[in-house]
């Protein structure tokens, strides 16, 4: 039980660092796109 929660937080955490990673490539694409 205590493993599964422990894979649980994991996965949410690298979940959080992609789609965090995601939305700051995107922003800095717009503002490739914006720039020129």
């Amino acid at each position: 039980m205590v493993k599964l929660l422990h894979a649980c937080v994991l996965l949410s955490i690298m979940a959080a660092r992609i789609y965090r990673g995601i939305t700051v490539s995107g922003q800095t694409g717009n503002m490739a796109c914006f720039s020129y």
